[in-house]
């Protein structure tokens, strides 16, 4: 039977386009060509060849009335199918599109169309907020995810494939798309020897924070090398027909540019007659009822699942409060007073103590490591989080009970020896600056994130609290043996500071973890920030001696060489240091000569001039011969 061929044209197509494309396909075939309407309707034949030159819609509107007979389509582009000519690969020059038709070589059909619902699919069609994967600028795309970040969650679905599996999983949003699309447009995500190109195609996104949403995005920015691979909170599904129902009410489902909610979204590639010509792509032979599920890297366990749809996603990923049983256990353990506690808790003040009086940085670590102060700290801060009354009062009367034994141990070994001087490694520990709550506050953040996250181990956390808490706790013990209360009121202060700062932080890090609401949040958040401000006050005053200090060593900068009747004096600043509520400036003057009195007083006063008068000078003079 003679092939008959026949333009379908749109009623949005301007008439010169038509006939520009009949030109065109007659010169091409030399045959007659007739025009129809989109909505012709003709008893067609296997040997016809059709040629459509229709919009987007169009085409999704009437692609299936021309599909049920094996007959030949051609597809044309034109000003108003962008979508047709960026899904199926067609040349957007029209004589282009015509001649690739006329070579079978350089064609591959297409033998299937995916349905969504329905209605043909065109591109990729997304259940749940497709915005978050529209391909913003990096920050028009970074101001979309700050303006949502209180509502991000994952919403629950169920997942029923072609083959009768059932999948229950969370997800952000999934993207699907006929299998031939939707490898093009994530090929990172798949590898080519899977792409059969008669399947539907569809990536869930489980990202399980908004940490890693954000690196996922930025993943998709500028993905990884591995083809293929799957990063964390990614999972792919292949099938001939994929289920998706949401148990948590309707879901926004964006089809063809338009966004409704839907309570299912049934998609599914249905097998056509007819024979869509389209550009080659890479496609293999296989089983077309073959599925490919690789769900391995989203949340498939019920619990995970029940824990991410109940509330907003985390700042960092945690596991679900269940699975947390074991923290919780050893967060109440460690809340409690035992004998192997005290026992451990004796030996690291008497090594912080001895390393103290010994003035050695190496001992006093030694107790640091030792120090089991850590468990009732972290207990307390997830306490007051929480509003844990059991848990408050057990922790506090364990930090009571070890800073009472902690001052009165280093207290009576202070009696005992025969040491009365400060030594360097004391003196660090009794002038407090903002600095010291600054490093407190990131060992709360290191110790409450080492506790919820195994890999990081409460080992790490155990050392960072430890070296803010145990040489303070001894040095002011020391004070109290020594009657000395200017050494103990400061390495208390230091102590309360460390105290303050890393509860703090650590309730911060609890409450970003999920493990509190923010209504308990707030409250403790309030009595914690007003602790921290009542402490602030005395440590700014410490900061601002620390700032004069500097101001110090810049002024001495320009006093290295000093010229003085004729002749160089070399000055150096050996050290800053406070006593009694004084700075003290320790100072080394080489003189090429012995000088009088009267000299040595001028440079004094020059130096004294550079420095102001509040500061006390330690000066020693060494001559050069």
């Amino acid at each position: 039977m003679k092939e008959k061929l026949y333009l379908i044209a749109g009623k949005t197509i301007q008439p010169e386009i038509v006939t520009q494309a009949a030109e065109a396909i007659e010169q091409h075939w030399e045959s007659e060509l007739e025009v129809l309407a989109p909505d012709d309707s003709r008893p067609w034949q296997e040997s016809d060849r059709l040629f459509l030159l229709l919009d987007d819609e169009e085409f999704r509107r009437h692609i299936l009335d021309y599909t049920h007979v094996p007959l030949s389509i051609v597809l044309l582009p034109t000003d108003g199918n962008p979508r047709l000519q960026s899904d199926f690969l067609i040349p957007s020059d029209l004589s282009e599109a015509i001649a690739l038709a006329a070579s079978d070589a350089d064609t591959a059909p297409l033998r299937s169309l995916t349905l969504c619902n329905g209605t043909v699919v065109q591109g990729e069609a997304t259940l749940g907020e497709a915005e978050w994967l529209r391909n913003f600028p990096f920050f028009t795309w970074l101001l979309y995810f700050l303006r949502h970040l209180g509502s991000l969650r994952l919403r629950p679905l169920r997942i029923e494939t072609a083959k009768g599996q059932s999948i229950d999983t969370a997800a952000l949003i999934i993207p699907f798309a006929h299998e031939r699309i939707r490898s093009r447009m994530r090929p990172y995500f798949f590898s080519d020897e899977e792409n059969q190109c008669n399947r539907v195609s569809a990536v869930i996104y489980a990202p399980l924070s908004l940490f890693s949403i954000f690196r996922l995005r930025m993943y998709l920015f500028r993905p990884g090398r591995r083809r293929g691979s799957l990063p964390l909170g990614v999972g792919t599904l292949k099938s001939r027909r994929l289920t998706l129902r949401s148990s948590s009410g309707p879901i926004p489902l964006y089809l063809n540019g338009t966004r409704e909610f839907v309570g299912q979204a049934v998609v599914e590639n249905i097998d056509i007659e007819a024979r869509i010509l389209l550009p080659a792509e890479p496609c293999v032979q296989g089983d077309p009822d073959k599925e490919s599920l690789r769900l391995q890297k989203v949340p498939t366990d019920k619990e995970i699942i029940d824990f991410y749809t109940r509330r907003r996603l985390p700042l960092v990923p945690i596991a679900p409060e269940s699975l947390f049983a074991d923290l919780f256990t050893t967060l109440r353990e460690g809340a409690r007073l035992s004998v192997s506690y005290l026992l451990l808790l004796i030996v690291s003040v008497l090594m912080a103590t001895t390393g103290l009086f010994q003035n050695s940085a190496p001992t006093i670590i030694g107790a640091m490591i030792l120090a089991p102060l850590m468990a009732p700290i972290i207990s307390f801060a997830m306490g007051v989080m929480r509003f844990d009354g059991g848990l408050v009062r057990s922790s506090a009367r364990t930090l009571l009970i070890s800073v009472l034994l902690a001052l009165g141990t280093a207290a009576l070994l202070a009696l005992l020896l025969p040491f009365t001087h400060i030594t360097e490694q004391m003196s660090m520990r009794t002038h407090p600056t903002l600095l010291d709550l600054a490093v407190a506050i990131l060992s709360g953040i290191a110790a409450a994130y080492g506790y919820t996250d195994s890999k990081v181990g409460q080992s790490l956390a155990g050392v960072a609290i430890a070296v803010a808490l145990v040489p303070p706790l001894s040095v002011a013990g020391i004070g109290l043996g020594w009657g000395d209360y200017g050494v103990f009121e400061g390495a208390f202060l230091l102590f309360l500071a460390n105290f303050a700062g890393i509860i703090t932080s650590a309730g911060a890090v609890f409450y970003l973890l999920g493990f509190t609401s923010w209504r308990y949040a707030s409250s403790a958040f309030a009595l914690k920030m007003l602790l921290l401000l009542v402490i602030a006050v005395p440590l700014w005053l410490s900061t601002r001696t620390l700032i004069r200090e500097e101001r110090i060593y810049r002024n001495f900068d320009t006093l290295k060489e000093l010229s003085y009747a004729g002749k160089e004096v070399t000055i150096s600043l050996r050290r800053i240091y406070q006593a009694d509520r004084k700075l003290y400036a320790e100072v080394l003057i080489l003189l090429p000569e012995e000088l009088d009195g009267k000299s040595r007083e001028a440079i004094v006063a020059t130096i004294r001039k550079r420095i102001g008068d509040d500061v006390k000078l330690v000066v020693a003079y060494r001559y050069l011969y």
